[in-house]
């Protein structure tokens, strides 16, 4: 497996990874800005893949506030619990971490609240029907100084070697 920059021509692997994940983690209504974010630029975007088959995907912004915004982050309905979805989300803090962001956010339903709550992230806000009728908002947000900056590289060096670059070298490198 490794990481790689998000191309055009993703866009129809990434569609069929959010697919995977509607009703439980997406609501349908959502397609159609995850199909503008990806027909869009200026975020880093990126794709676990194994030899072409993407497997996972997810982005990481830097705002002019010093936060890391994770974007989107995807994998396979049927590959979760795989720690797919733990390596996109260290790689992803980490490159933020890199690039000097202070703090990460992102924002979530309240299922996967728990699976971001195990690296520290924090509620910082409830919106009610936020994603849409039943379907509630969480904002989280989790301060990336040197001692969770430090336990995150931990982490992440604990997990499963990829072959190829991490997400912070494909950042720095774009």
């Amino acid at each position: 497996m490794r990481f790689r920059p998000f191309v055009p021509a993703d866009r129809d692997a990434c569609l069929a990874l959010f697919d995977s994940n509607v009703p439980a983690y997406f609501a349908p209504t959502e397609r159609d800005d995850y199909a503008a974010f990806l027909d869009g630029d200026g975020v880093p975007y990126f794709l676990l893949v194994e030899g072409e088959r993407a497997l996972a995907c997810g982005g990481v912004a830097i705002s002019g506030e010093g936060e890391a915004r994770m974007c989107w982050g995807i994998v396979d309905g049927a590959r979760h619990r795989e720690r797919l979805g733990t390596r996109l989300l260290l790689e992803r803090l980490v490159a933020g971490a890199d690039l000097g962001a202070t703090r990460a956010g992102l924002d979530t339903i309240p299922k996967t609240v728990p699976f971001f709550a195990r690296f520290g992230f924090r509620v910082v806000r409830e919106v009610p029907d936020g994603y849409g009728p039943g379907i509630h908002r969480r904002d989280l947000s989790l301060d990336l100084d040197a001692s969770t900056t430090a336990r995150l590289r931990a982490l992440l060096a604990a997990e499963p070697a990829f072959d190829g670059a991490g997400v912070s070298a494909l950042v720095s490198a774009s």
